[in-house]
């Protein structure tokens, strides 16, 4: 370093030096401060170098599901809709009772018709009604449901193939 005096930083200084942070009124006489006392620092730094743009990574590849992933995954999708379906057959059952107990009625009318109504248009309307089975709605759709239920299990409880010789 020089024996040149120290100079503080003077308020309203247009250039400081980035070596000892002294202010100076302009870049010439930044200069000269710089060659007389940091020699061996540049007066100005190089400049920087024009950002050159970074290519922008590639998306990782998403692998796609195992056919065991698939599998289990279809599987829990056929459960949630099998327990929507339960819900609804029993919703079902109970709109059943309660169209079996309008029927019942119906069939009490039709049983206390006085025998000169008994060959009338609502003596057949009459037995229409009593003619329908309206049991079977529900147990119709709980055998269907059943018979998909145990289908469901049976997919659920397989065991699948490993494949590449490791069965």
């Amino acid at each position: 370093m020089n024996d040149e005096p120290r100079q503080p930083t003077v308020p309203g200084s247009s250039v400081e030096c980035p070596v000892c942070k002294w202010g100076f009124a302009n870049a010439d006489v930044l200069k000269a401060h710089m060659d007389a006392s940091h020699s061996s620092v540049p007066a100005d730094p190089a400049p920087a170098a024009p950002a050159v743009p970074v290519p922008a990574k590639r998306p990782k590849r998403v692998r796609p599901p195992s056919r065991p992933q698939q599998w289990a995954a279809a599987c829990a999708d056929i459960r949630t809709a099998l327990d929507l379906i339960s819900e609804g057959l029993s919703k079902l059952e109970d709109a059943g009772n309660a169209l079996n107990e309008v029927r019942e009625s119906y069939v009490e009318w039709k049983d206390n018709l006085p025998d000169n109504l008994q060959q009338s248009a609502t003596a057949e309307k009459l037995e229409a009604i009593e003619s329908l089975d309206v049991e079977s709605i529900h147990s119709d759709l709980q055998s269907a449901y059943d018979e998909a239920e145990g289908k469901l299990d049976e997919a659920e409880n397989m065991e699948l193939p490993m494949g590449f010789g490791r069965d």
